[in-house]
């Protein structure tokens, strides 16, 4: 039998628990695992995602390029980079990689040449040092490499949703390259120059030639589908255009137009960031939606347009501007109407109501009266804007499918707020009632649309009645009521709640589907919904989110809504009432410290214990050791 020494044991037992380590890690680098704890699965890819990186079948490389030692919250995103990478590369796609580029200061001269080409920009980011405010030049972007093709995001922001740009920059990329190959017709990039151009100056015999020389060096980013062609333009005017014609598309861009006299013409270098813009609208986004823009709806660009909802849905979706004579043949699955105000035909309503029961689904952004404003002196003296009735016939169309909306306005008492300052300098709260705040427990968030959203805001809106076979999406709170008679909401100031028995909770938006047999019918009771001061221009705020999920259910793309609405800007705390906040308080107050006075109470007797113990120790000791002393005496 061998004896082992307990010192040499420690030995042994500590080299075997580094040999176990060692191999633990091993295991775990080869087949390495996560686990994903967060409610909403934040941190787990979506479907969509595994599919993008699924129908990849050339080699694609994120290369991202972060600047270093970023205050916060912009140093969070390199970390949050990294974690999203790591997932992304556990799926095992041989066509997948990505670098992570850190770039340093103003000397790291070659790193930072290196983005700029890529087309990813310094930008200012504010750093607090000490009682200092600072300005400082970061990078953060990402740029898509796919053979001699590429597709860059210039800025991401620490407070998006970076999977969903990345998925849908992966999908975009993807889209195209199919589509480049499945062209019939090259996309062809026309120059049309009269004779008076070129006696302009000696210099522009050279111009064609230029620009055929840089649609030749653009051709291997667009696998060579896209060819140039030059034309004389007739008449003796001094002209130049550009026309790129593909897809059965095609846009025109005048190159020369008149600023104070004088002619501006681009320079090759322009002409290709046009045509890098532009080619992709040659191939479209892989999905289409109508708009309709007659009967008074809103504008979809300039001033009162809705801006930010068209570029949005841009991204995914091309906007088909449509009449409703034009719904039959345009084969949309989606016709959105926004603020009408002029009534519809007898004709035009049945032709609706067959888009609709045809398979087509229809959202209906729809106020419950048209706002006629005053002259601005009658506005000084008070007189407030006129409300007539909303007489568009589209309710006639709505009513069948268990929708329609009350000739009302919601105000509730969970509302926006703004401050105004008296003479004095003093901030007082004004509610805001006509913008209802929705929060979270009024948000159906089973619906696709609605999922994760943690709040919403409304403004102008009516109530909607939603019948059987219709599915509510989100309500005002149970402290709302209606303003049906000398309706205001230009002056916060002159609303008062009424009593508690007035108040009730009333559904805001709702869907009616129908199925295999029709389509759906989304109804909204305002058209604020889409305005620019609604939809951040990054589609980050749940009220944006809200819109472009409800665009990708309607269009059968609800995966899009779940991915999207992964990250938000808007994460509010949980509500409580009034009682739990006075309980949270006095816990606080009282209880607090009252707990850390009985834990130092506790720990009080525990020493005073531990101390008798060693003395009573200590006195037997001393007692035996004087016995044994007196034994062998």
């Amino acid at each position: 039998m061998i004896r082992i020494s307990p010192s040499l044991y420690r030995i042994i037992r500590l080299v075997l628990t580094l040999v176990l380590i060692l191999l633990i890690n091993r295991i775990a680098s080869l087949y390495p695992l996560r686990a994903d704890l967060t409610d909403k699965k934040v941190y787990t890819l979506s479907d969509i995602s595994r599919k993008a990186l699924e129908d990849l079948e050339e080699p694609v490389t994120l290369r991202f390029f972060l600047s270093e030692n970023l205050p916060q919250p912009y140093g969070n995103l390199v970390r949050g980079i990294e974690d999203l990478m790591e997932t992304y590369a556990l799926e095992k796609n041989r066509y997948f990689s990505y670098e992570i580029l850190k770039v340093s200061g103003s000397g790291d001269t070659e790193m930072h040449d290196r983005a700029e080409e890529y087309g990813i920009p310094a930008f200012a980011v504010q750093d607090i040092q000490g009682d200092e405010l600072k300005l400082i030049n970061a990078r953060m972007g990402v740029v898509f490499l796919q053979g001699n093709r590429q597709l860059t995001i210039p800025v991401l922001n620490p407070e998006s949703n970076l999977e969903y740009k990345i998925t849908s920059a992966l999908r975009k990329l993807t889209r195209q390259s199919g589509q480049l190959l499945d062209l019939e017709e090259d996309i062809s990039v026309n120059l049309g120059l009269s004779r008076a151009f070129f006696q302009l100056d000696d210099g522009l015999k050279e111009y064609p030639r230029l620009i055929e020389d840089l649609v030749e060096e653009l051709g291997p980013a667009w696998y060579n589908r896209i060819d140039f062609r030059q034309e004389t333009l007739p008449g003796n005017a001094i002209r130049a255009e550009l026309t790129i014609r593909g897809n059965g598309r095609s846009y025109t861009r005048d190159l020369i137009p008149r600023q104070s006299g004088e002619f501006s013409i681009p320079s090759p270098a322009e002409i290709g960031d046009f045509l890098n813009e532009a080619i992709p609208l040659m191939l479209g986004t892989g999905g289409t939606l109508g708009y309709l823009t007659s009967h008074g709806t809103l504008p979809l660009y300039g001033e009162g347009g809705l801006n930010n909802f068209s570029r949005l849905i841009s991204e995914n979706y091309d906007i088909r501007p449509l009449k409703v004579s034009d719904i039959s043949r345009s084969a949309v699955p989606l016709l959105v109407i926004a603020g009408a105000s002029d009534r519809f035909s007898k004709q035009e309503l049945e032709d609706l109501n067959r888009f609709i029961r045809n398979g087509g689904s229809l959202a209906l952004f729809q106020d419950s009266h048209r706002t006629l404003l005053p002259p601005e002196e009658a506005l000084s003296r008070g007189e407030l804007p006129e409300y007539i009735p909303e007489a568009t016939g589209l309710m006639t169309l709505t009513e069948p499918f268990g929708l329609s909306i009350d000739s009302a306005y919601v105000l509730d008492e969970s509302c926006f707020s703004r401050y105004i300052q008296d003479d004095n300098g003093q901030l007082t709260e004004l509610p805001v009632y006509y913008a209802p705040v929705i929060g979270k427990k009024s948000i159906n968030l089973s619906s696709p649309a609605m999922n994760n959203l943690q709040g919403l805001i409304a403004l102008n809106t009516a109530p909607v009645i939603a019948g059987e076979g219709t599915s509510v999406l989100f309500s005002s709170s149970g402290k709302s009521w209606l303003m049906k008679e000398n309706i205001n909401l230009y002056n916060p100031m002159r609303i008062h709640p009424p009593s508690g028995e007035e108040r009730a909770s009333y559904p805001l938006a709702a869907l009616s589907e129908g199925g295999t047999e029709r389509g759906t019918l989304f109804l909204a009771g305002s058209s604020a919904y889409l305005e620019d001061s609604f939809m951040d221009e990054d589609g980050n705020t749940p009220n944006a989110m809200m819109v472009l999920n409800l665009m990708d259910l309607l269009c059968g793309n609800a995966d899009n809504a779940e991915l999207r609405s992964k990250g938000q800007s808007y994460n509010p705390l949980n509500e409580i009432s009034t009682r739990g906040k006075i309980l949270f308080r006095e816990i606080n107050r009282t209880a607090l410290p009252l707990l850390v006075a009985l834990t130092g109470f506790a720990a009080y007797l525990k020493r005073k214990r531990r101390q008798k113990q060693i003395l009573y120790l200590f006195s037997t000791g001393m007692t035996r050791d004087r016995k044994e002393e007196s034994h062998e005496a």
